[in-house]
């Protein structure tokens, strides 16, 4: 008969403190079309698990919220600023671009005519209007309702205030943080730096001696996650405030090939996540030989999402776009019915390690427990 570890015990191991991390549950937000020729993408989470993007629904790529267990789609909010202007959004190709953690949703509608930018929330839309007759494109909101636009013209928008045209238009802004810090590149007539842009103006150049490159997302602290491009195809970095850090690949590659990795989110822990190629040797259950695979890079190690879902779901996690606070992770992959899926990662519960000092309250009782034992089996006579 087995030994019984008593109560108290017990009850230590489970509350000790140290933890192994688990891996991850997978949701299957969805797509809106069947059609194998559709995109999904992610674009943004905010920390309350809501997940915005575009997906295809065989008119156009529609524009997406996911919450409460729903994937919406914005097209008939949208509609409406089309009709009106004179030019159906019928055919309109819309993207959600970010979301904060009140759920306003920001992004923009292309047509012929017009071009609409957009903030949305709970089903009410306003249209963020032009400047000189080009609409802004919105491509990132923070918690103050300050909103990012970058395209023929770069702007910030504050709320009560309106928009205000961003100066000399060589910074072209991607992301905004709670206290105004800008993520984007700055175009220095020969190449793309990744690039930060300080409140009061000044700008940061994360790769003076680099070229091509880019900020995606930034966190509350200023650390950014971006990809730049290098000698043999693009690596995604992680700036932690004062060095930027290569993320690497899955693999180390043959020389003389180009590869690619990037790094898309960033949470206020620093982590990363983004995407690697993979050796055409690969074999990762769900993916075919080769195939590109969403990566979360945390504290200097690069890990392939796909095993951490558990090898019998029938995905392949390919792009990693955004990552909260909570370590929740969107992205885009092929589901098991062969199309492009969006999907939310949520972390498991991890499994408590026990500590030293636990496992010395731990023994206390198992010690004393074995004593006692000794002591009646001495009292106890000798069968014949």
């Amino acid at each position: 008969m087995p030994r019984r570890i008593p109560a108290l015990a017990a009850a230590l191991l489970l509350a000790t403190g140290g933890a192994h991390a688990a891996g991850y549950t997978l949701i299957d937000i969805g797509a809106f079309s069947q059609n194998p020729f559709g995109t999904t993408q992610v674009t943004d989470i905010n920390n309350r698990g809501e997940v915005v993007g575009y997906s295809y629904d065989n008119t156009g790529n529609a524009a997406f919220v996911y919450r409460g267990g729903t994937m919406q789609n914005l097209r008939a909010s949208l509609a409406p600023f089309g009709t009106a202007l004179g030019s159906s959004l019928s055919t309109t190709n819309s993207v959600a671009q970010g979301i904060n953690d009140d759920g306003v949703v920001v992004g923009y509608a292309q047509y012929a005519d017009p071009t609409i930018a957009f903030r949305w929330q709970n089903g009410a839309v306003t249209d963020l209007g032009s400047h000189n007759g080009w609409a802004w494109a919105p491509v990132g909101v923070n918690n103050g309702g300050d909103i990012v636009a970058s395209r023929v013209y770069n702007g910030v928008y504050h709320p009560g205030s309106g928009w205000t045209v961003l100066p000399g238009n060589a910074f072209q802004p991607s992301v905004i943080n709670d206290s105004g810090l800008m993520g984007g590149n700055l175009y220095l007539g020969y190449a793309f730096h990744a690039a930060l842009r300080k409140p009061d103006g000044s700008i940061v150049d994360l790769d003076p001696a680099g070229g091509n490159g880019k900020v995606h997302e930034i966190n509350n602290t200023g650390q950014a996650a971006g990809t730049r491009a290098i000698l043999s195809g693009e690596r995604g970095f992680f700036w932690n405030g004062t060095a930027m850090q290569d993320i690497g690949l899955l693999y180390t590659p043959a020389p003389g090939f180009n590869t690619y990795s990037g790094a898309e989110g960033i949470n206020a822990l620093g982590q990363v996540v983004g995407y690697s190629d993979t050796s055409p040797a690969n074999t990762t259950p769900g993916c075919q030989s080769g195939a590109r695979h969403a990566v979360l890079f945390s504290n200097g190690a690069l890990t392939d999402l796909n095993l951490a879902i558990g090898a019998g779901s029938g995905w392949c996690l390919q792009y990693a776009s955004a990552i909260n606070d909570k370590g929740q992770i969107a992205g885009s992959g092929i589901a098991p019915d062969g199309l492009v899926h969006a999907y939310l990662l949520n972390p498991v519960a991890a499994v408590p390690e026990p500590g030293a000092a636990a496992l010395m309250l731990v023994g206390l009782p198992l010690a004393g427990a074995l004593a006692r034992r000794r002591r009646v089996a001495a009292q106890v006579p000798a069968r014949a």
